[in-house]
């Protein structure tokens, strides 16, 4: 019997060992997909502006300085055009929204107005950029987000939210 136990002690420095292993691993991964997920984001945010759009497309198609300047231009005013588009359509999904909330309204039970009106009330709010604290902040893969003026800061020139 306590070579049963001896054997069983022998054994739990490296089941500990391969724990931490995976725990390791899940921490490192899960810090590698953030760092992606967050590159990946501030591409897509980047392109719905004039100037992220051209920096893309140049970086993309790398032009010689003599097509560099002859592109420009052209980017400029395509990335100007796309980021009016995003504008509108951000618009039109917004009345389309309201729109539907107004159809609903007349069938749904007094309980669902209720969590209608929540609901309608948070997207409101984080659409304004506010919530019952004032202006939201919200930290994104060690970068604060500021919905009042819709930029990221890096940590160190953020304030505490």
């Amino acid at each position: 019997m306590s070579s049963l136990f001896s054997g069983l002690r022998s054994l739990w420095k490296p089941a500990l060992l391969l724990l931490g292993t995976f725990v390791l691993g899940g921490l490192v991964g899960g810090l590698l997909v953030g760092a992606v997920v967050k590159n990946r984001v501030e591409t897509i945010r980047s392109l719905r502006t004039a100037d992220g759009f051209t920096e893309h497309m140049l970086n993309a198609i790398e032009p010689t300085s003599a097509q560099r300047d002859t592109l420009r231009p052209l980017l400029r005013e395509a990335g100007s055009d796309i980021e009016q588009m995003t504008r509108q359509t951000r618009t039109q999904m917004r009345a389309r929204v309201d729109t539907l909330w107004q159809d609903m309204r007349p069938h749904l039970t007094p309980e669902q107005r209720r969590e209608l009106r929540r609901m309608r009330q948070r997207f409101q709010n984080r659409r304004s950029g506010l919530s019952s604290d004032g202006p939201v902040r919200r930290e994104h893969f060690g970068f604060m987000y500021s919905s009042q003026n819709d930029e990221m800061q890096a940590p160190n020139a953020s304030s505490n939210p």
